[in-house]
């Protein structure tokens, strides 16, 4: 009886090991997923035409859990296919599938899914032999703001699933608005990071590149200083530069702008020739009462109080 119970037990044990061999689910690290958030942020920066109100994409991990759930079932579904990958896609999520042993990194994928809208891209619509653009109609919509991907693994095949805040536009209609970059930025986004309209949050957050065009072997990070950040819109993010010969103080910020002046300069950015102030003359007019002004001359020397 015991014999019969520990072969029952080992057999239990052999399928879960299969189980567990053939089916897995496997949630992205933060790297991968940095990755797949990178790069669709990469294709949308480089949209041709240029798009005048295209959103930096943000991880949702409900969004992920989402496409956990599609790769979970798209797992069954195995295509007859003579190709080693395919792509499939549903309401607002897209598929990558392989049978192939090396796995694809994310610009690969993301990449595949771009491609094909080559078609579109010349025409402003799905045309000729490429009719199914969908997937680049997904990752280039300017309605989109964030996303969530997973990967899941059963019967050799490797599914990857990213899905999408917003769903694709239809064939026929532009994904974008074109026009000057960042020019039509909503006011929940004012900022602009290489063509992407961004927030004050994405600003401080050391993950964000700032992308150098299509070569992605070199992408310094976009600090809180804003000094290695490129095409923000004017006046919303300011350099702090110190003049005549100022240093930076530690705690300065681009709106708080702070300098250590060398002798013979003064104001918050050393602008201000001490021996020229002090030759100066001002005139201030004020309000004394009801119907009373005054007027007051300031030297280096003293002050002066005239009633008018």
């Amino acid at each position: 009886m015991l014999t019969k119970v520990m072969k029952n037990l080992f057999s239990i044990g052999i399928l879960l090991l299969i189980l567990t061999v053939e089916f897995i689910d496997a949630i992205l690290d933060r790297q991968q997923q940095l990755s797949f958030l990178n790069e669709h942020n990469r294709f949308r920066e480089l949209a041709y035409p240029t798009a005048s109100r295209m959103l930096y994409l943000i991880w949702r991990e409900h969004l992920a859990q989402y496409a956990e759930r599609e790769a979970n079932e798209l797992c069954y579904i195995v295509h007859q296919t003579d190709t080693v990958w395919y792509i499939k896609m549903g309401d607002s999520w897209l598929s990558y599938q392989t049978t192939e042993n090396v796995l694809p990194t994310a610009w690969q994928i993301v990449d595949a899914w771009h491609s094909t809208g080559r078609s579109y891209r010349s025409t402003g619509a799905c045309s000729g032999e490429n009719t199914n653009c969908q997937p680049y109609l997904q990752i280039m919509s300017d309605k989109l703001d964030s996303l969530g991907c997973a990967y899941y693994l059963c019967h050799g095949v490797h599914t990857f699933v990213c899905y999408y805040s917003h769903k694709a536009a239809v064939h026929g209609s532009r994904v974008y608005a074109v026009g000057e970059p960042c020019s039509a930025c909503p006011n929940s986004l004012p900022l602009c990071l290489n063509n992407l309209c961004i927030d004050k949050m994405i600003v401080r957050d050391p993950t964000v590149p700032v992308y150098k065009g299509s070569d992605s072997s070199q992408r310094p990070f976009c600090t809180r200083d804003c000094e290695t950040c490129e095409q923000r819109l004017i006046g919303q993010c300011r350099r702090c530069d110190c003049s005549n010969g100022g240093t930076r103080r530690p705690e300065a910020t681009p709106s708080n702008c702070r300098c250590t002046c060398p002798i013979g300069y003064f104001g918050r950015q050393c602008q201000v020739t001490l021996a020229r102030y002090k030759n100066s003359v001002a005139l201030r007019l004020g309000v004394r009462g009801p119907g009373k002004l005054s007027m007051s001359l300031r030297t280096k020397t003293r002050s002066t109080f005239l009633p008018i």
